[in-house]
């Protein structure tokens, strides 16, 4: 059975974590130190207005501007989204290809949250592990 996008955020216990986008690159900063995340999804009224990662921290603070700067001027406003009932494998792909390491998840027009990479693949080796001991029973039979 193929888990999909949906199914894993369900059986994750990771609150999912929002910002403003008027909220300060300090404050979106000083959350994900907190959370211990690396991107949040910038956010007004369940409408999707970018995305603030590690990578858009770095950029803002390289260039030296200030940190009472809005997300709303900084974070990446053109977000790659997937589907709720998108497989892990697709998902994988998506971000491979778009040289990305979060995608917020969308079911029906609602934000369902936000996956890494690092999940999908815990999660693509677990579903591996599963579908290698199934097929060691099937060909041995029950140790």
């Amino acid at each position: 059975m193929t888990t999909t996008l949906s199914d894993l955020l369900k059986q994750t216990d990771i609150t999912q974590i929002t910002a403003n986008p008027e909220d300060t690159v300090q404050h979106a900063a000083n959350r994900m130190a907190d959370s211990h995340i690396r991107a949040l999804l910038v956010v007004r009224e369940n409408t999707l207005c970018g995305i603030f990662t590690e990578r858009d921290l770095v950029m803002h603070i390289a260039a030296q501007r200030d940190l009472d700067t809005p997300l709303a001027v900084v974070a990446t406003k053109s977000v790659i989204e997937a589907q709720g009932d998108d497989s892990i494998e697709d998902a994988m792909r998506t971000m491979s290809r778009s040289n990305i390491h979060h995608l917020p998840v969308r079911d029906e027009g609602q934000i369902l949250g936000i996956v890494s990479l690092r999940e999908l693949v815990s999660a693509a080796y677990s579903e591996d592990e599963q579908q290698i001991e199934y097929l060691n029973q099937y060909i041995y039979g029950p140790c």
